[in-house]
This record gives structure tokens, sequence and C-alpha cells, in this order.
């Protein structure tokens, strides 16, 4: 008898650890949110939206600095810090923290995203309109083309990345491919989602300057086709800007203004 109760004993301690164990594994965290609970709402997809704005408004020093270090324009002094200094004297090596284009992709993985949730949440929120939908996803894909546009002309070749990274399991090692093929890349995805973009049409001043409106996309393909020496889209895109008349060049006594406060009547896009 004692040893049949002794045997049993055994066989519960032994299954129990292992319920607990298997309970504890699928425990969801208390302080978060995890994916199978998010992308419910268009709240949703709009909030992945801003938060790729608010990163790419946190670089404003840095792409100042990808594009005046090398250039002989700026002058050093006793606080600067190293990698900065080596890049200004063209030591350029791979272990210089600065060279690092992390902060461009951690933008394109939100506008991935967005791009690839929004049509899913819309299944699901039957207030998200096709209108609402489309112009998210356009801005998303101005956010990500612009930050190709930066990524080509700082390095050149760089990993052309259009899909989210939603596991550990993605490849997180993806070749570089040429400079062309990023651009044309992103003036298909410019050309294709300008129609859907904001034109002007918000309550705000600060929302009109710092969201991507149908302007800020001819901007940028006019920007990109400047760069690309292809002279007709060139003023093909700026003359799509002049039609608009929404924009008037500053008098040269408030030029300044541009600048500070900002979101002049010349400014097309700002990060606010």
């Amino acid at each position: 008898m004692m040893k049949r109760n002794l045997k049993y004993l055994i066989v519960i301690l032994v299954i129990i650890p292992q319920i607990s164990c298997n309970d504890w594994l699928e425990l969801i965290p208390p302080g978060g949110l995890i994916r199978q609970e998010f992308w419910k709402t268009k709240a949703d997809v709009n909030s992945v939206l801003m938060a790729a704005y608010s990163e790419f408004s946190r670089m404003d020093r840095a792409l100042f600095l990808f594009g005046e270090l090398r250039a002989d324009m700026l002058v050093g002094s006793s606080n600067q810090p190293l990698n900065e200094q080596l890049i200004m004297e063209n030591n350029i090596y791979p272990d210089n923290a600065f060279t690092s284009w992390k902060i461009f992709y951690k933008v394109i993985n939100y506008c991935n995203e967005v791009i690839y949730n929004a049509p899913l949440v819309q299944k699901i929120d039957n207030t998200f309109t096709d209108y609402q939908m489309q112009g998210l996803v356009s801005e998303a894909y101005f956010l990500r083309s612009l930050a190709y546009f930066y990524l080509v002309r700082i390095y050149n070749e760089v990993p052309l990345i259009i899909e989210p990274t939603e596991s550990d399991d993605a490849d997180f090692y993806v070749p570089k491919v040429s400079e062309e093929t990023v651009l044309l890349q992103i003036i298909k995805d410019l050309e294709a989602n300008r129609a859907f973009a904001p034109s002007e049409s918000f309550v705000t001043l600060n929302k009109n300057k710092g969201r991507a409106s149908k302007a800020a996309f001819d901007a940028l393909l006019a920007d990109i086709a400047l760069w690309r020496f292809d002279y007709p889209n060139v003023i093909k895109y700026v003359n799509q800007i002049q039609t608009s008349k929404k924009f008037v060049l500053m008098p040269s006594a408030k030029w300044f203004e541009m600048f500070y406060p900002g979101n002049s009547l010349e400014s097309i896009f700002e990060f606010q």
C-alpha cells in the first residue's frame, strides 16, 4: 500500500511541473502588447505611421551631418565626437558608429508594417474606409522612399527591403542592390501612390506642412529626377507644384522665416 501511494505521488510530482511550465510559457506579458492584439483598428495603423514620422524627425542632426561632414563646410571643435572628426578627415571605417544605417531601416520597417497591415486591418475595422486606408499607406510609401533616397545618396548600394520584419526568423543579411535599382523602385512607388496622398486638407498648418502631401510627392520625385540627370521629369514635377498655386516664394527680406519659425508659404514638407 505504501509503495503504491508513493508511486502515485511520484507521478503527480512529475506531471504538475510540466503543466505549470507550459502555463508559464504561455503567459502574456502584463506590461506590453503582443502582435496578436495589435493591428485591429485604423488607430493602430495611424500610430505606427506617426512613429515613422517621429523617428525620421529625430534624425535631423544626423541628416545634416551626413550631408556636410565631408564637404569642408563645417569646423570641428575639442568637444566634437571622435567618430564625426574621423569622417571629416575622410578616415571612414565600418567600425565607426556614425556610419550605421540602422536608423533609416527602423523608419523603413515602420513603413513596411503600415503598407502590409493596413489592408488587413480594413477587413477587421468596418470604419476604416478605402480613402483613409489608401491615404495612410501613401504616406508610408513617401517616408520609405525618402529614407531610401537618403540611403543611396549616402551609401550608394544598400539592401532593398520592402516587406516588414515580423519575427526572428527573418533574413537579417539581405544583400545590397545597385543605386539605380533602389531609385527605380521608389519612383514606381511614388508615382503609383501620389493620387492617394493628402492635398493640404488638414485643419492645422503643421499637419499640412508636416504630412506627405501630393506636392511633397512631386518635390521628392523632382529631386530624384535631378539626382538622375532626368531634366524633363524635373520640369514635369516642378510644374505640377507650381500649377497647384498653393506655394509662393518668400520675399528676400523674410528668407529666414523658412527656418524659424518654419512652415512658411514657400515650404512644401517639413518634419514637425
